[in-house]
């Protein structure tokens, strides 16, 4: 049970009481009494004094019936002949809902029972048919009627055990547990079954095991309590021939289901409500980072771990829970919170946590499902101190427990504005306390049984952690969803929970961001194991040096093809030397700017090698950009001369700059100038280029880079891509983009060639493939958008000659990669994921694959040599593996900085805090990623891009990766539309799907398809399509350039549609009379017009009535609208079957 709830209060009580305290409430205060000759043990007064608060709170509910006043009768036995309806409790209602939905097998209880002596079979059935006969609520089951459950009672003396007596199970333990596992996941039938079960095994002559499956809708961990003794003593009394000594039952379960109706009026409901709407409005979804894609309906395929905290470690968190007037579940939520803000980075946490929820003394002797769960709301911004959490822990934990009288069910209908199939409302992540010792063993007159524990798990929450006091420290418990988290995920978050529960004992009062959290070990890792890229290369000298040494060492060798035309290294050199001494004559030196405006030529790559031959640095231009970007560029650089064509100087010139060299034009007089290499040349720290990305505030920044990094950059694509003198690498990039510079300059250092390829080849994909299989290319580098767009194409080209296909600049989709390594001529070629910014020299990491690798989201590899790449969280502080945070990059590669930005630069390019090198510097890319346990980066996105949907942070490129898997889909994108906030703050975004058909635009095939893989929520709601996606002219998607999606005839936004057939006018006036609303249209949510769950089953119920069809819960929930279940209705009741499916229903948009 959570910590200091009923069951610890209990528990303290009972302890003073063993000592000689005798603890009482009297005109509301607590007093204690002992004997006059008996000292008070200062332990326990202490233990008293520290839980003053919550003794209070428990006297004043649990006052004694006769002190009472009239009005308060307690819990009274219902006339049995006058009430023929005995309802659900509230707790019993939403068990039942969840039974309706999705089945209920993970609320099934097991226990497993060694049983070694001499077993007396008669007397065993006998006691549990006792027990059967005794608790009505274990021979109950559910009726409905109209939509609506109700309880009845079976009669007495049905119930029986089942014994098996097979060999196989004697001789076989494997077979034993997998029988056991088959019994305990038998469904309940909660119509017809009793709610508990008996199987006896026989293993041999003195060996039994007995295995007891009790369902949660009438049974709690305090039932198990009273089931276990009462067992004892009808087994014993049995035996032994004599009554068995059992106190009778005044009250059933039945009679306190009527009470908590009777006593929840609407009054007190809505005072207690109110508490619970405020607390918990606007709460966010907690999203702890996965392992694996959450499934579409929540899955309870569960798995467990356990854990021991050693018991200093116990003492010391006991003690400082008194110190701070807390108890001990207080100081372990407090903890668990920080760990759930480090691994979630959302400072606003809800935990859910289980209560007893006997809150009458009544109640106390009874079987029954009584436990209640509340929401535990946190908020951990603002960096408080811990002492500063632990208070605002405490105050949330005992006003929740003040409020405790609201079942969950009504907190959840009152709060909950959304209700998903694949998680849970308002938490998804349980957390309690248990101080009930260990069952110890039991002997029977011969018998003695051992509690054996299930390898059984069902998670009905993502996590639940679920700790247990003991003499050898807590002994934790996570169960967890195995379909959202692996083994080693959970032994890492538990062994970082463990660091923080010790950090909170050596500074409690430091911030929650300065709790260590991360072990050396793993520190270690992160830093230097996942780092350790240290390469030797050149560093003291630049691309320019080591070129000419190339160019003297192969001069007849073809270093750069663009069609018909070939220079040689001698050639190329020759002539970028010519123009170096010619700059060097305008007074072109050292880490000037000069801007390169030319169209795609050799003449591209002489003027840039030139000009850095020249000591200066190259500024990329496009010709197609704007007059007033050139402009712009022109003067922010500070140009004095531009380097450029005949062509070329007209757009210039209309920029109004005029001092340009016209390479074709000047060429007589450039060549005139020396062919060697200028004397004096950039050195490491010189600039290389400035290449200008876009900027925040729509103006271009300018990344200056040097040459260490740029040489860095290519040493890296040598040695991952094994460039060499046979080398053909593709040029496909702008060169105003960072991956030019490799494109253009890595086989360039190794005596390979570079073909450059024509802006009409590349705008034509199957132009493309062709002229690279002619070419006899081996490396190719193309974005993931292109590549999509090169494998629609039909070409018999084979590319047998390519040795690595590159892919950057977007996120790969495992979609493209089975393509592509499904291709009958492409299939063995590896693909290498390249990832990084302009402002780290180009790509930081690199990720190679020969197959499709075993991961839904495509990592992007491992630092390249002489990088260093960091995960941190908003603190600056180390994320440990798995955990998401934003990547920081340094290195030899970190640029200098941006071009006449000196704030932002000082924003953006920062010390290095975990390099020795004092003037180490690391740039904050404002990428999301997060450590793979194999070293490898994964990208998740932008900090300044995350998409959050009715609260719900999702990733768009789930929602692409969905809709590429469809046959109907070519190529897919998907925007997001934000609208004005709702009432709790969150943006009104609207999710819009741009698709390429595959042949016709079949709208509904296409959202029936996305219903099948995808949560409601992601599903778009507007589909637009296009004849073709719109690509940048570096191949990217370019999303500015997307239509509107109305305009472009997409789902039209939301407007009132009446009903037009027999069926929708049906479930029109049923919906309406139900929800209480004058008008709804055909195509309104369900849920979003405040329906919930048990309105859902009323319903069905209704249409059930009307027309015979019973629908499905979870086929509901999937539809929800009238216009697609009154599709669902006619297909259904014309095929005369409830098998039908939905498979071929135009799903509408919600």
């Amino acid at each position: 049970m959570a910590g200091t709830n009923l069951t610890d209060i209990i528990a303290l009580l009972k302890e003073a009481n063993d000592y000689g305290i005798k603890v009482f409430f009297e005109n509301n205060n607590l007093l204690v009494h002992t004997p006059d000759e008996q000292e008070i043990d200062e332990h326990i007064l202490n233990k008293l004094r520290a839980n003053k608060e919550h003794l209070v709170s428990y006297f004043s509910k649990h006052t004694p019936i006769e002190n009472r006043s009239v009005a308060d009768k307690g819990i009274q036995p219902y006339d049995r002949n006058v009430v023929k309806h005995v309802p659900l409790s509230f707790s019993q209602e939403r068990l039942w809902f969840i039974d309706q939905l999705e089945g209920s097998i993970s609320y099934h209880l097991p226990n497993i029972l060694r049983l070694k002596g001499t077993l007396n079979r008669e007397a065993l059935a006998y006691a549990f048919q006792e027990i059967v006969n005794r608790h009505e609520v274990l021979r109950t089951v559910m009726t409905e009627e109209a939509g609506v459950a109700y309880q009845q009672v079976l009669d007495k003396g049905k119930w029986n055990i089942k014994v098996t007596d097979d060999p196989i199970y004697k001789q076989n333990e494997k077979a034993l547990e997998e029988y056991l596992r088959s019994l305990i996941e038998v469904p309940f039938d909660l119509q017809k079954d009793h709610m508990l079960r008996a199987d006896l095994i026989c293993l041999s002559a003195d060996e039994h095991v007995l295995l007891v499956t009790l369902h949660h809708i009438a049974s709690d961990g305090w039932s198990t309590g009273i089931i276990v003794p009462e067992l004892v003593e009808l087994y014993q009394s049995f035996v032994e021939g004599r009554p068995a000594q059992l106190l009778p039952l005044t009250i059933q379960y039945a009679d306190y289901a009527i009470w908590q109706r009777e006593n929840l009026s609407a009054t007190v409901l809505k005072e207690k409500l109110d508490y619970w709407k405020g607390k918990l409005k606007g709460s966010s979804t907690l999203e702890l980072p996965i392992d694996y894609v959450r499934p579409i309906v929540q899955s309870t395929h569960g798995a467990s771990r356990r854990y021991r905290l050693d018991p200093a470690l116990s003492d010391q968190l006991q003690a400082l829970s008194l110190q701070q007037g807390s108890t001990l579940f207080m100081t372990l939520l407090a903890a668990f919170n920080v760990l759930l803000y480090r691994y979630s980075g959302q400072p606003d946490i809800c935990v859910g946590s289980p209560i007893a929820g006997r809150t009458r003394q009544e109640a106390e002797g009874l079987v029954g499902f009584f436990i209640n769960t509340l929401v535990l709301r946190n908020h951990l911004d603002g960096d408080p101190s811990f002492i500063s959490l632990l208070e605002q822990v405490k105050q949330t934990t005992l006003d929740a427990y003040d409020h405790q009288e609201v079942p969950f069910e009504k907190v959840v209908e009152a709060v909950a504005e959304e209700r998903y199939l694949n998680r849970t409302p308002l938490f998804q992540v349980m957390f309690e306390l248990q101080n009930v010792p260990e069952a110890p063993a039991l002997h029977l007159n011969g018998l003695h049984l051992f509690q054996e524990e299930t390898k059984y798990t069902s998670a009905q929450f993502d996590l639940t952690f679920s700790i247990r006091e003991s003499t050898d420290g807590l002994e934790v418990l996570v169960i967890y969803g195995a379909d959202l988290f692996n083994e080693a995920t959970l032994d890492r978050m538990m062994a970082h929970y463990e660091q923080l529960l010790r950090a909170v004992i050596k500074t409690p009062t430091v911030q929650i961001s300065q709790l260590f959290m991360i072990s050396a070990a793993e520190e270690y890792q992160l830093l230097h194991v996942f780092n350790d890229t240290q390469v030797d290369y050149p560093q003291s000298k630049t691309f320019i040096t080591l070129f000419d040494e190339q160019a003297k060492s192969s001069p007849d060798a073809i270093a750069v093809t663009f069609g018909a035309e070939s220079l040689t290294y001698k050639t190329l050199s020759v002539r970028a030397n010519q123009l170096a001494h010619h700059l060097r004559k305008l007074g072109v030196k050292a880490n000037t700017l000069v801007p390169v405006c030319i169209e795609r030529s050799p003449d591209m790559i002489i003027g840039i090698l030139g000009i850095m031959k020249a000591g200066a640095a190259y500024v990329p231009v496009d010709l197609e950009y704007p007059a007033e970007r050139i402009r712009y560029i022109l003067e922010d650089c500070e140009a004095s001369i531009v380097v450029s064509s005949s062509y070329g100087k007209q757009k210039i010139e209309l920029a109004g700059f005029t001092n340009i060299i016209a390479l074709d034009i000047d060429r007589e007089l450039i060549d005139q100038q020396p062919e060697t290499l200028p004397e004096t040349i950039p050195g490491p720290h010189h600039l290389a280029y400035v290449i200008y990305t876009s900027g925040s505030t729509g103006k271009p920044k300018g990344v200056m880079v040097e040459h260490q990094g740029m040489l860095n950059h290519l040493f890296a694509k040598v040695n991952d891509l094994k460039i060499d003198e046979g080398t053909i690498l593709a040029y496909t990039a702008a060169y105003t983009f960072d991956i030019s510079v490799w494109q253009m300059f890595a086989a360039l250092l190794c005596g390979g060639r570079t073909i450059i390829y024509s802006e009409e080849t590349i705008f034509q994909p199957a132009e493309l493939v062709n002229a690279i299989d002619n070419d006899r290319v081996t490396i190719l580098e193309l974005v993931p958008s292109y590549l999509n767009a090169l494998l629609q194409e039909n070409t018999s080209a084979a590319l047998k000659h390519l040795r690595f296909l590159v892919v950057t600049g977007e996120a790969v989709s495992r979609h493209l990669l089975m393509k592509w390594f499904g291709h009958k001529d492409y299939g063995t070629i590896p693909v290498v994921n390249a990832y990084g910014p302009t402002e780290a020299s180009d790509d930081i990491t690199h990720y190679l694959m020969n197959n499709v690798p075993d991961y839904t989201n495509i990592p992007v590899g491992k630092p390249i040599q002489n990088m260093r790449i960091y995960v941190l969280n908003n603190e600056q502080q180390l994320c440990p593996v798995g955990v998401p945070g934003e990547i920081f990059v340094s290195g030899v590669g970190v640029a200098r900085g941006y071009l006449n930005l000196e704030q932002l630069t000082t924003e953006k390019f920062i010390k290095d805090p975990f390099s020795k090198e004092s003037a180490a510097r690391m740039y904050r890319t404002g990428d999301v990623g997060r450590w793979l346990p194999d070293g490898n980066l994964e990208y998740l996105g932008r900090t300044d891009d995350q998409v959050k949907i009715r609260g719900l942070r999702i990733e768009l490129g789930e929602i692409e990766n969905a809709l590429l898997e469809c046959d109907l889909v070519k190529e897919a994108i998907v925007t997001v539309r934000t609208g004005s906030p709702d009432d709790n703050g969150n943006d009104s975004a609207t999710l819009t799907g741009y698709i390429v058909p595959n042949g016709g635009f079949d709208r509904a095939g296409v959202l029936t398809y996305l219903k099948e893989k995808l949560p409601e929520y992601m599903i778009p709601y507007v589909l637009v399509a296009l004849d073709k996606l719109p690509l940048t002219a570096n191949g990217k998607i370019d999303k500015q350039a997307l239509p509107d999606p109305v305009e472009a005839d997409g789902l039209p936004e939301y407007e009132y549609v009446g009903p037009g057939n027999e069926t929708e006018r049906m479930l029109t006036n049923i919906w309406q009379e139900l929800l209480g609303i004058e008008r709804v249209s055909i195509r309104d949510n369900f849920f979003r017009l405040g329906g919930n769950s048990l309105m859902a089953i009323r319903l069905i119920s209704s249409v059930y009535v009307a027309t015979g069809l019973k629908i499905p819960v979870r086929t509901f929930f999937q539809l929800s609208t009238i216009e697609a279940l009154a599709r669902y209705t006619r297909i259904n009741l014309n095929q005369h079957t409830l098998d039908a499916t939905y498979e071929n229903l135009e799903m509408i948009e919600l």
